[in-house]
């Protein structure tokens, strides 16, 4: 007899449901990697002609030819793609019968084609004419329908429910808006041609859904979820924060790469790191929606944190010490540049890392888990006053040890019993 998640699709009515979700996924999958399959000969013919691969070709040039150079890089975007719909469709597929799960695995599925990580599909010269029609037809329903279901999802996510009742007027207001703009472009007809109210309110229809949702979230967050959907948060918090923060730096690094050719090689590295964290987004989305190993992602947080800022520190000392230790050299001994500079900094940096470390431990669980630090300040000061013998009476003692134990552990009752 089934157990386990095969019961349930024994109750009436639940079965058909189940198989009515997979097939849509399955809709939405098939599109989804027929037009990737589609984008490989156009990757593969014009990838050289990326900008991108012809600033950074010259770092790597010595080992391997920009034919190949290019290849690798396809080949890397499509396994980053390949990740996004297999894991999204796993996820779906095992919560079929969860709308944010369903919802999830249809944005994985189609965030590959909306981020262009099977190649731009600007061009279909390489394709029949009759195809053209079709493919780009398909490349925009699965581009209109990443964006829906990602503004749904931050509605809904991580329960299904809305956080508060007002959100569903301008989470139907932004799918009709979207629908019939998507259904004009695939029709090929200016919807928003020649009206003076019709484009206010459309752009209106379009940006506000999405920040009323994220205050929703946060709504959700701080006064409805349980402790669980915190930490499902959490999750999906680190991915998508992962994948701001390196695209941010990345238009950073553009910026500056783009009149120093010097410094190409910054542009390498920004280009895997777009592609690590665009594969830590479903990554971090399966752990949250399949509710594995929730709660470690407190010490990722917090480790996440320490590094981060230690590495920083450690950085800035490092530059700071060696301009300044140069700039004194050059001042005395009248030389432009000395290695003594730079083997005392790395002496300094070395022995500073330790003490700099337990401070930026202390000063992080001092403002992210107050808690914990409060307890590890309370039982330091109680074995403090032990060893210095200052509670002689018993008494005392027990009164002492009864108050670090409700500070600590918050227990809803506290007993002492003493061994006579």
């Amino acid at each position: 007899m089934p157990s386990g998640p095969e019961r349930r699709w024994l109750a009436p009515g639940l079965g058909v449901r189940l198989a009515l979700t997979r097939a849509a996924l399955l809709l939405v999958v098939g599109p989804s990697m027929g037009l990737l399959i589609a984008l490989v000969p156009i990757h593969i013919r014009t990838a050289s002609f990326d900008w991108q691969i012809e600033l950074t070709y010259p770092v790597i040039a010595q080992f391997m030819t920009m034919a190949a150079y290019a290849s690798l890089r396809a080949a890397f975007s499509y396994a980053v793609a390949l990740l996004c719909v297999v894991v999204g469709t796993a996820m779906a597929w095992r919560k079929a019968d969860e709308p944010v799960a369903w919802l999830g695995g249809a944005l994985l599925v189609s965030l590959p084609l909306s981020l262009g990580l099977g190649g731009y599909s600007d061009t279909w010269e390489y394709y029949p004419v009759a195809w053209r029609a079709v493919l780009i037809g398909l490349r925009d329903v699965i581009s209109f329908g990443s964006v829906i279901a990602f503004v749904l999802f931050v509605f809904l996510f991580p329960n299904g429910k809305l956080p508060v009742r007002w959100l569903r007027w301008p989470a139907v207001l932004y799918v009709t808006a979207m629908t019939v703009l998507a259904v004009g472009v695939v029709a090929d007809v200016e919807v928003l041609a020649d009206s003076e109210w019709l484009y206010p309110a459309f752009m209106a229809a379009f940006l506000l859904p999405l920040p009323l949702g994220l205050a929703g979230q946060w709504i959700r967050y701080r006064r409805l979820s349980t402790p669980l959907e915190r930490q499902q948060t959490k999750w999906v918090v680190l991915g998508l924060a992962f994948l701001v923060g390196a695209i941010l730096i990345d238009i950073s690094v553009q910026i500056i790469v783009t009149d120093r050719p010097g410094l190409s090689w910054l542009m390498l590295v920004m280009n895997l790191l777009i592609l690590l964290a665009l594969a830590l987004v479903p990554v971090t989305l399966a752990f949250s929606i399949l509710r594995y190993r929730l709660w470690d992602i407190d010490r990722l947080i917090h480790r996440g944190l320490l590094y981060g800022v230690l590495s920083v520190a450690l950085a800035g000392l490092y530059l700071g010490s060696v301009i300044v230790l140069q700039s004194g050299l050059r001042a005395i001994t009248g030389q432009g540049q000395s290695q003594v500079a730079t083997v005392v900094s790395t002496l300094f940096i070395a022995a500073a890392a330790g003490p700099l470390r337990t401070r930026v431990q202390i000063a992080i669980d001092r403002q992210f888990n107050r808690r914990r630090y409060d307890a590890a300040r309370t039982l330091a000061a109680f074995g403090l006053a032990m060893r210095d013998n200052s509670v002689a009476d018993l008494d005392r003692l027990n009164n002492q040890l009864v108050n670090v134990v409700q500070d600590t552990l918050e227990p809803e009752k506290v007993s002492l019993w003493l061994r006579q």
